[in-house]
């Protein structure tokens, strides 16, 4: 085990500073990156100090060294009328193989005397050895190069010569016996660890528990990851042969499991970290929920823009043991060191609406804001939106009664028994495969509303069939079946229509504001679409009447009673008498007005409701409002597109140049027309950040905002998508993370 953990040490070096060019990559390069621990590095042979100079051959792998010179130096022999020059020929290297020419000394050596020959030279042999051959005159004499090329010494040095050549061909030397086994175990070590690496990531890619209860020998199931590792072992010897090789050599033990998770994990935080480090900007994105074991976890989540994309990366959880604001701004700026991310590029804070998160003061973003001065409070819109409807359900009864009834419903019919008889009789009625299921509505999910409100219109007829056919039975359940049926009347329809439409408008802009590619100048088009709908609609006394008609034309075929002026005095609700009255504290809800013809349902609901929406709409949508209006302003679709007084308050919040930015608005539309008259016309935001982009030394200032209202997120709906995933980690059978 001693041995193992230090393996696992040298091991996991080769992991700490690697990078990788994709997430699909990151088991090849974990892969790679263990070559360096894996791998001996194995050194050409015979680095051993060799005689003679430096120009000649200086390792055995080599050739003799036979360079071809136009003229070589010529050497003066004898005085007067017997002086003579002489010169190295070129033709005797063909004629002797192993000369090799010193063209810094003009001298021969032999090739293979200077590598082989381990015998004591004589003085003659050393000329060819260390000092060199230089006597031209008799090179080809009996004293010369013939002696020598004869000499036995000589001659058992070019055999044993050859043999290495012939042996290195053949690959049949002790060394390359002992390279390529060596070459061998490198290529079965790097194929088993990526076996391993590949297993782990996929374990960890599906959410799937890593250990099994007992994981010894002996065990029938020990655990996903080694039982993986098994199966492999079926289909791959290699594997196979290194499981059942030295225990402290199988790179199995648990300890091993988790640092190479924490290898990965830290390669793709590297990879976050390098892609923000070639950013301008970047947003940050915060939300805390509870994990299974009650345990407060903050989830951060970065936005930024990089190589034409925008990006939302996921940093982690962090646990939080204090959840004052102090605490929590401290928690953010230890996981931004810790990703090695310069803060001071942030240029957006989205949160959700807790007072702890927005406070002004003493709030996070607050805090945030006096160190990042020009890290701007972005309250996320789908809380907005969704805080929007639960101030409408608060505050108007009959809305409130309303979604009360829905969820009552539910309650109701998702009780097992009931269940069933409920999708027997959609699968009777509506002769379809799959029924449709009733939705559980929750204030939170941002689109149960929306879903609630289908389900039940869709099945409205089984509803009233199913607690009829209930309230008929003599059950513990008859008498809630009663209610519920006597509550299903003409206001429960009109309101279920009138919802149905107005969440399905709501719905829309939902969905946009979830996803990541949505870019705050769309959603500030889309929000200001919808205000003026709601607007329209609250006037628009066909829409009522459509609504009406519709309920009327439901009503009927459901055979429930439409409200008139006959039955008003009947279904007005009886009053307190007033000796009871004085203990109520609140309104008295119970004395709501008898809606009994379309105007009363239009004075009375409808308006109310809208106006109400309406109201909420404004109010909670007017933060950042010049901030917001000089974003959406950079988007080719608003009709405002580049509007010097709407885009100025947006500049100013973010230090810009006002003279270069004007400059840039003057000659930018110009611009604009001759790129689309030459290329293709530019629709939206993403388009005119490409185009600034490519002309960004003439238009700076405006790339520079462009790519901000780009980077500022429109909610912080990534976080939430987090703790989908966190409940997947976390569950009851596995709940420690550190």
């Amino acid at each position: 085990m001693v041995e193992q953990n230090k393996t696992n040490t040298e091991f996991s070096k080769a992991f700490k500073y690697s990078s990788y060019e994709s997430d699909d990559e990151i088991d090849k390069s974990v892969v790679t990156n263990c070559e360096t621990e894996l791998e001996f590095i194995v050194k050409p042979q015979s680095l051993r100090t060799v005689p003679g100079p430096y120009d000649i051959s200086q390792t055995i792998d080599e050739e003799p060294y036979q360079p071809n010179l136009k003229n070589f130096p010529k050497t003066t022999y004898g005085t007067g009328r017997t002086k003579r020059t002489r010169s190295f020929q070129f033709c005797w290297y063909e004629q002797f193989k192993w000369i090799e020419y010193s063209q810094s000394e003009n001298a021969v050596y032999c090739f293979p005397c200077r590598f082989f020959s381990l015998k004591q030279k004589n003085d003659t042999e050393n000329m060819f050895i260390s000092t060199g051959y230089t006597n031209w005159k008799n090179a080809m004499s009996s004293r010369g190069f013939l002696r020598h090329d004869n000499s036995d010494e000589h001659k058992n040095c070019t055999i044993s010569w050859i043999e290495f050549k012939k042996n290195k061909l053949n690959k049949t030397s002790v060394l390359s016996q002992l390279n390529n086994h060596h070459a061998s175990i490198v290529t079965e070590n790097k194929k088993y660890m990526e076996a391993i690496i590949i297993s782990l990531r996929m374990l960890a890619i599906q959410g799937i528990a890593f250990r099994g209860h007992i994981e010894n020998e002996s065990s029938i199931n020990q655990g996903n990851f080694l039982e993986l590792m098994k199966v492999i072992s079926l289909f791959d010897n290699v594997v196979k042969k290194k499981m059942n090789g030295p225990k402290n050599a199988r790179y199995l033990h648990h300890s091993i499991q988790k640092e190479l998770i924490h290898i990965m994990a830290s390669m793709i935080i590297n990879k976050i970290s390098s892609e923000l480090e070639k950013s301008m900007y970047f947003a940050i994105m915060i939300d805390e929920t509870k994990d299974i074991t009650k345990t407060e976890q903050l989830s951060v989540v970065v936005r930024y823009y990089y190589n034409n994309e925008i990006k939302e990366r996921f940093l982690g959880f962090t646990l939080l043991k204090n959840l004052d604001a102090n605490a929590l701004f401290n928690h953010i700026q230890v996981k931004l060191n810790k990703c090695k991310i310069d803060i001071n590029k942030c240029v957006a804070q989205t949160y959700d609406g807790a007072n702890v998160m927005r406070g002004s003061i003493n709030g996070v973003q607050a805090l945030f804001k006096n160190k990042v001065p020009h890290a701007f409070y972005i309250h996320c819109h789908n809380h907005r939106l969704n805080l929007v409807l639960v101030d409408v359900a608060k505050n108007v009864d009959e809305v409130n009664f309303f979604f009360n009834f829905l969820q009552d419903l539910y309650n109701f019919i998702s009780g097992s028994s009931i269940h069933s008889k409920f999708i027997e009789l959609q699968k009777q009625i509506f002769k379809i495969p799959k029924p449709i299921e009733l939705k559980r509505l929750c204030l939170t999910r941002w689109s149960s509303q929306i879903h609630t409100c289908r389900a039940v219109k869709a099945t409205l007829e089984v509803i009233l069939l199913l607690l009829y056919k209930i309230s008929n039975e003599k059950s513990i359940r008859s008498s809630e079946a009663i209610g519920l049926l006597k509550n299903i009347d003409f206001k429960f329809i009109y309101l279920l229509l009138f919802f149905n439409d107005l969440l399905s408008q709501i719905n829309l802009l939902t969905k946009y504001l979830q996803d990541k590619n949505a870019d705050m100048a769309k959603a500030i088009i889309l929000m200001n679409s919808l205000k003026e709908h709601f607007c329209e609609i609250r006037n628009d006394l066909n829409y009522h009447s459509k609504l009406y008609g519709e309920t009327k034309l439901i009503a009927n075929k459901l055979n429930i009673k439409h409200p008139s002026a006959h039955n008003r005095e009947k279904n007005r609700v009886k009053k307190l008498p007033k000796h009871l009255q004085k203990y109520i504290v609140e309104g008295n809800s119970l004395e709501s007005s008898v809606l009994s013809s379309e105007t009363d349902f239009r004075n009375n609901l409808y308006l109310i409701i809208i106006d109400k929406i309406n109201a909420e709409l404004n109010k909670r949508f007017s933060n950042n409002e010049d901030l917001l209006m000089g974003i959406s302003v950079l988007d080719p679709s608003n009709s405002n597109f580049l509007d010097k007084k709407l885009i100025h308050p947006f500049a100013l919040s973010y230090m810009c140049d006002i003279d270069t930015l004007d400059s840039e608005l003057n000659i930018i539309r110009k611009s604009l027309k001759q790129f689309e008259a030459k290329y293709h016309s530019i629709k939206t935001i993403f388009q005119f950040h490409k185009f600034l982009l490519d002309y960004q030394l003439a238009f700076f200032e405006l790339y520079k905002l462009c790519t901000i209202a780009i980077t500022i997120p429109v909610s912080s709906a990534a976080c939430e998508r987090t703790f989908s995933c966190m409940k997947r980690i976390k569950s009851y059978l596995r709940n420690y993370a550190p």
